[in-house]
């Protein structure tokens, strides 16, 4: 359902052409895409809980093609700062992705190649080296596989059925509530004890499924990539302590660093969500040295973002919705714009 009523809201806003009522109101110079995995639609799969972190290759062609004819700049992140500084320029799209999953390199690297749009990967290093614990991807995983899921937590055990996709997807929601609900270190814990428990090798799958650190070398070399930070476990740092978000910071840069020669001097929050990178995280990040710092928060950007470099927008770019009249509606900024009370800034 609440599917359903974004879609009716970004018709609504294509069709009615509201932008251009709004367009003095919103000032907006620019916007950053969020991107996870780019690779071919899973046709055959019909229990794909994670589909909105992945596109095809074909719609990020169309996107490309799209913001190309509309005139957008592709930008790197490094010029962030200077293009919303300047009234003049055109408006301006960077392109990043989040973890640093293979399909980057494979799949979406030679379509950036060809629109000649630069792009930053924010690497998690633990998940490079297999040592970080994706929980969101153990579910799916075993739960495609399973008939029948049975998990014990604060006492309970919990029985669920997987035999139907309706089933899976019920089994999913549920014990996504639950990862969600411990704290980082007891949701480690958790999610490796449910790997081990069906025998599903999370580091089999990293390796299998993330880059490799040539890879992110060749990357960081290419003249149109940059790599980003994003932590070395992906933990929410804004739940554990300052010490402990400052060690997986600084463990992430230091392994990127040794790995490619490039320190990185951009961020992005994992999951980044209002919870998860808040005004103390923005400030930490600023401590830490870097020139940006992403957010998942949804919005574009305007020139009052010059302030704001640690707590910065981004539009998602997702399976859930992969048609251009849907992109073409987000990238106007006007859902952002009403859904936060007609204010483009989004950073308590």
């Amino acid at each position: 359902m609440k599917r359903k009523i974004q879609k009716l809201v970004l018709a609504s806003v294509r069709i009615s052409r509201i932008e251009y009522w709004l367009k003095s109101m919103m000032q907006t110079r620019g916007a950053i895409l969020m991107l996870h995995r780019v690779r071919e639609e899973r046709r055959h799969t019909p229990f794909q809980p994670n589909r909105l972190l992945e596109i095809s290759p074909d719609f990020l062609a169309q996107v490309l093609e799209f913001l190309k004819t509309a005139n957008y700049d592709f930008v790197s992140i490094d010029d962030i700062s200077d293009r919303l500084a300047s009234s003049r320029s055109r408006k301006f799209i960077a392109i990043t992705l989040d973890d640093g999953y293979r399909d980057n390199f494979e799949v979406a690297k030679p379509v950036f190649e060809k629109f000649g749009a630069p792009f930053t990967v924010y690497v998690a290093s633990g998940m490079i080296d297999g040592t970080a614990i994706p929980w969101w991807i153990i579910l799916e995983e075993v739960i495609r596989t399973q008939d029948k899921i049975s998990f014990s937590h604060n006492g309970s055990k919990l029985n669920l059925l997987c035999e139907s996709t309706k089933n899976k997807n019920h089994a999913f929601i549920i014990l996504s509530r639950i990862f969600n609900s411990v704290s980082e270190e007891n949701q480690r814990s958790l999610a490796e004890l449910f790997a081990q428990a069906y025998s599903f090798d999370i580091k089999a799958y990293q390796l299998n499924e993330m880059m490799r650190w040539d890879q992110v070398k060749e990357l960081a070399s290419s003249g149109l990539a940059t790599i980003g930070a994003h932590t070395d476990s992906h933990l929410s740092i804004a739940r554990v302590t300052p010490e402990q978000a400052r060690r997986d910071i600084q463990i992430g840069m230091d392994r990127i660093f040794a790995k490619t020669g490039v320190r990185p001097a951009h961020f992005a929050y994992p999951y980044g969500k209002s919870r998860d990178a808040g005004p103390e995280e923005f400030s930490l990040a600023k401590e830490m040295g870097f020139l940006t710092s992403v957010t998942t928060r949804a919005g574009v950007l305007v020139e009052d973002h010059l302030d704001h470099l640690q707590a910065l927008p981004r539009i998602s770019v997702n399976g859930e919705f992969q048609t251009l009249n849907e992109f073409r509606s987000i990238v106007s900024g006007v859902p952002f714009f009403l859904a936060n009370r007609f204010s483009m800034l989004d950073v308590n």
